[in-house]
C-alpha cells in the first residue's frame, strides 16, 4: 500500500482529511459572508460583487471544488463513524435502571 494510502486509512489521516475539507467548506462561508456585508458599503459595491461572481467563468470551478468539499467530507466522516462503531465492543455496557425503593 501507498504511503498515502496507509495515512489515509489510518484514524489520525482521516481526521486530519475531515478537519482539512471542514476548513474549505468554512472558508466558503465567510467568504460569502463578507461578500454580502457588502450590502452595508452601498449598492455599487454590492452589485459589482454579484456581477462579479456571476460573470466569472472560474465560478464552475469553484462549485466543484465545493461539491468536492462536501462530499469528501461526508465519506470521511461515515468511514470514522462506521470504523468506530466495528471496533466498539457493546456487550460490555450494562444499563441499570433505577427505581426507588419500595414504600
Amino acid at each position: 500500500m501507498s504511503r498515502f494510502g496507509k495515512y489515509f486509512n489510518s484514524t489520525i489521516g482521516r481526521k486530519q482529511v475531515m478537519g482539512l475539507t471542514g476548513l474549505g467548506l468554512s472558508l466558503f462561508v465567510l467568504t460569502h459572508m463578507l461578500g454580502n456585508l457588502l450590502m452595508f458599503v452601498g449598492p455599487d459595491a454590492y452589485n459589482m460583487y454579484g456581477h462579479k461572481l456571476t460573470s466569472n467563468p472560474a465560478i464552475y470551478l469553484a462549485e466543484a471544488g465545493l461539491l468536492f468539499f462536501f462530499f469528501a467530507l461526508a465519506a470521511v466522516s461515515d468511514r470514522i463513524l462506521m470504523k468506530t462503531q466495528m471496533t466498539t465492543n457493546r456487550r460490555h455496557c450494562n444499563f441499570i435502571t433505577l427505581t426507588s425503593p419500595e414504600q
